[in-house]
């Protein structure tokens, strides 16, 4: 062998230089077929020597029997070819983990083209057969196990009983372990519980046919009753019939709170509103009673003097007496009726104060009736009230508060009735200086005060503020004859007043029945919302009077608000205001002025105050001896719909004193039985814009649209006095105390009582 490698290495030098190999020379080294490879027998790798085609790295040629590339496998190849899986099991399915990729024809036994045997040491396993044998194996090798043998369903037997749970099914082709073929347990966590058990008296149902203890003789039950408060009373309407004591049962009733542990039959009693020992009564047979510590207290001064900041004081049903309680603490005190304050009346000893509020503290009172003082029942002097669901009344004043650094008030669901105040303006709640009072869902009636304010007298200032949210005034007295203003409401120099929902009625007072609002000094809000004004009288402005002085500004808006049948004797019937038109001014938000009565100013009578109203508002159905609408003098009106109002001089409107200006305004539809149906001049200088109308007024004397009288003048510019007979005015648009008389469309003209109209 080596001499062959020599020899071949000697003639490959000798071509080199110049000498060529013969191919007797290459064939004695060991490559007869001449394809450049020895063959395995000259000590190279040609494995047939005789085949050209066969020698390392010849593509292998499929199905001729020869290893063609000399790798020692005949018809395998690496690309192209087809992947044989090994069939240990000779089932026809190979291993998908051994694979060899070779020709067609290749075909060795233990080989196979088709993969996916799960298991090829069993015949009896490969994805050819089914998987219908119950027998735990996946036979088919798709990854499920007896999948084609019939399913049965069987059932969790977790006690090992012998009856399976019927919440728990099993779907398999033969019986699991811990398994049953029956559903009939109904307690799988207890062996001692299945239908062949016998019936004990444990309460149980133990041999499951939905009876307890029906084995048990009748004798040997008794009742139990439901306890869930944990007191170890029961509720009697719980009562249930059974040998062994349920779950969460007792064998005593004489519970009648089963959600409170402490209220049971024998309880200790307290005046918490609650009937704790079940007798029917709260606080039967203890006087007062506190919650603190579960103490009782034979009288109301003895609970307060116990009572530690931010405490509540329960007080029983009935007429208590204390001296004067004063409250200077920041956390405050709570005295609250128990039952409520029909049932639970509190007094002060002497008739004096019955609590005081300091500065900086706090009282909340609830559920009471607070009564019998000749003095104020409560004063407040910078501190915090609240009173709740409670009723003060019939004393000197109800409420008392003062403001210097601050005050505030706050009554809800609250009565504040009878009381009457001999001395001083304001008998049910007064108030003076800076402070917030609100009144809410409260009741204010039947207060009588010698000055102003008979229900609220409030003197603030601009920082200070009045709240009334669905609050009935009523029947209250602001009786002094010069000085009794707002019998219902008075309030001076208040920064904002806001009262919603709410109805004013059957008050009376010297000036303003229902409500009296006066700014001498910085700037007022009045804001009237959904809220009526009936009913109530005065001397002058039975409804509503305003008075804005020259040092001060009022803003009156009255919105969806009606003011209706109120009365006045001298002037005013629904809204006296008293202001210039710098200061003062009113203004109608879909709202109504009707059916008020005066002797001037049936609905409205302003001096200086603008007025200003929608479409939405209406000035109507007033009646007075002079503006049965209203009486204007000084100021303009604008937008106001003054319709079907009656007087004897000025049906609609009456214009006196220094002249008015009316822009847009509508007079339509009023009577007068004397002169002016629709406006009555008594005034120079008077102006109707191109926006107003005067339509449809009837006058029986003359001056069916306007009357001047002497020394009067009016300049209409353009507004609309009707045309024909639906709207013409009656028996003429304009006439004049010299009996000069006009019919007019929309003319621009001017008018003077001696001049007549040009």
């Amino acid at each position: 062998m080596f001499c062959s490698y020599n020899l071949i290495f000697a003639l490959s030098l000798l071509s080199g230089c110049g000498w060529y190999a013969t191919q007797e020379m290459v064939d004695e080294a060991g490559d007869r077929d001449g394809d450049g490879f020895i063959s395995v027998l000259a000590g190279g790798r040609d494995c047939d020597d005789a085949d050209a085609r066969v020698y390392p790295g010849a593509s292998e040629v499929c199905d001729d029997n020869k290893d063609n590339d000399c790798d020692g496998f005949v018809d395998d190849i690496g690309e192209g070819g087809l992947a044989w899986y090994q069939d240990t099991d000779l089932d026809g399915y190979g291993a998908d983990e051994i694979v060899f990729v070779a020709c067609l024809g290749w075909n060795k036994p233990g080989w196979s083209l088709r993969p996916g045997d799960c298991d090829d040491t069993n015949a009896a396993r490969n994805p050819g057969v089914g998987d219908a044998s119950c027998d735990g194996v996946d036979d088919d090798c798709d990854g499920n196990v007896d999948e084609d043998a019939q399913q049965f369903t069987w059932f969790v037997d977790a006690d090992g009983d012998g009856y399976g749970d019927p919440t728990s099914p099993i779907i398999a082709c033969r019986l699991p372990q811990e398994a049953s073929a029956n559903d009939d347990d109904c307690d799988d966590t207890n062996a001692s519980i299945a239908p062949n058990m016998s019936d004990d008296c444990d309460g149980l149902d133990n041999n499951c046919n939905n009876l307890i203890d029906e084995d048990v003789p009748e004798e040997d039950f008794v009742s139990w009753y439901l306890d869930s408060d944990g007191d170890l009373f029961g509720d009697p309407d719980t009562e249930v019939q059974a040998c062994a004591q349920p779950p969460g049962h007792v064998s005593g009733a004489g519970d009648c709170d089963d959600t409170n542990a402490s209220i049971h039959v024998g309880a200790p009693e307290a005046c918490d509103g609650l009937d704790s020992d079940c007798d029917g009564e709260d606080g039967q047979g203890v006087s007062i009673a506190a919650t603190l510590a579960g103490q009782s207290f034979a009288t109301l001064d003895a609970a307060l003097s116990a009572a530690s900041p931010g405490a509540t004081v329960d007080i029983c049903p009935g007429d208590w007496e204390l001296s004067t309680l004063s409250v200077s603490d920041v956390q405050g005190l709570t005295l609250r009726g128990s039952s409520g304050r029909g049932v639970t009346t509190l007094r002060e000893a002497s008739q004096g104060i019955i609590a005081s509020v300091e500065a900086g503290a706090r009282l909340t009172l609830e559920g009471l009736t607070l009564s019998g003082s000749d003095d104020a029942a409560l004063d407040v002097v910078d501190g915090t009230l609240v009173v709740l669901d409670s009723r003060i009344s019939n004393n000197g004043l109800g409420i008392d508060a003062l403001g210097v650094a601050g005050f505030t008030v706050e009554l809800s669901d609250t009565i504040v009735e009878g009381n009457e105040h001999a001395e001083e303006s304001g008998a049910g709640i007064r108030a003076v200086g800076t402070g917030d009072l609100v009144l809410t869902s409260c009741e204010i009636s039947s207060n009588v005060s010698v000055g102003s304010g008979g229900g609220v007298y409030f003197v603030g200032d601009s920082n200070s503020t009045l709240t009334m949210t669905s609050c009935v005034v009523q029947d209250n007295e602001a009786i002094t004859n010069l000085l009794g203003f707002g019998g219902g409401v008075s309030v001076v120099n208040v920064g904002n007043v806001s009262i919603v929902d709410s109805t004013i009625s059957g008050n009376d007072a010297f000036d303003g029945g229902g409500l009296f609002a006066i700014w001498t000094t910085g700037a007022g809000s009045l804001q009237l919302t959904s809220s009526t004004f009936t009913s109530n009288t005065a001397l002058l402005s039975g409804g509503l009077s305003f008075f804005a002085g020259d040092g001060s500004t009022a803003d009156i808006v009255l919105d969806n608000t009606d003011v209706t049948d109120n009365t006045a004797s001298i002037r005013a019937g629904g809204i006296g205001i008293v202001g210039s038109p710098s200061t003062g001014s009113l203004q109608l938000l879909s709202s109504s002025i009707s059916n008020n009565h005066a002797l001037e100013g049936g609905g409205i009578y302003t001096i200086g105050a603008r007025i200003e109203g929608d479409v939405s508002s209406e000035i109507a159905d007033n009646d007075a001896g002079l503006g049965g609408g209203l009486v204007a003098q000084d100021t303009d009106l604008t937008g106001l719909q003054v319709m079907r109002n009656a007087a004897i001089d000025g049906g609609g409107l009456a214009l006196t004193g220094l002249p008015s200006n009316l822009f847009g305004v509508i007079a339509d539809a009023n009577t007068a039985s004397g002169n002016g149906g629709g406006i009555y001049v008594a005034t120079r200088g008077v102006v109707l814009d191109s926006a107003c109308e005067v339509t449809s007024n009837l006058a029986i004397l003359g001056g069916g649209g306007a009357y001047l009288a002497l020394f009067s003048s009016l300049e209409t510019q353009g507004a609309f006095w009707g045309s024909g007979a639906t709207t013409n005015n009656t028996p003429n648009d304009i006439l004049t105390s010299f009996g000069r008389s006009r019919d007019l469309v929309s003319e621009s003209t001017s008018c003077g009582a001696f001049s007549g109209c040009l």
